[in-house]
């Protein structure tokens, strides 16, 4: 569901995807690094950290996403992102949710052109 195009999906990037889950526990690790990130960023959420971003002086902030990703809908961006102008959002055609792994030579091109102009 990630991948905008499951064809180029190989059988090592599946198995990637699945290592982390492989180690005996591996969810109680997980529920204790989101137990202490509550307990020590109180009143923190995804808005305020990208204005946190925004804030800092000759910071820019540039979202690339994939138009075929079905994790995180351009709705649902377009609607987080309609409080913070400035963000720029690029989108890469035929890639899912992780554009930076869909099309690696692509991303970082893209990225590049942004950070020049």
């Amino acid at each position: 569901m990630a991948w905008g195009d499951p064809n180029r999906v190989s059988d090592s990037d599946f198995l990637r995807f699945q290592w982390p889950s492989i180690g005996k526990g591996w969810e109680q690790g997980l529920l204790r690094f989101k137990r202490v990130q509550m307990m020590t960023m109180k009143n923190v959420n995804d808005s305020s950290l990208f204005q946190q971003v925004l804030n800092r002086l000759k910071t820019r902030l540039v979202v690339l996403r994939g138009n075929q990703d079905h994790v995180v809908t351009k709705s649902m961006l377009d609607t987080f992102f309609v409080t913070f102008p400035a963000l720029q959002v690029i989108e890469l055609d035929g890639l899912g949710h992780n554009p930076f792994e869909g099309d690696v030579e692509r991303f970082i091109s893209t990225l590049d052109e942004w950070c020049t102009v």
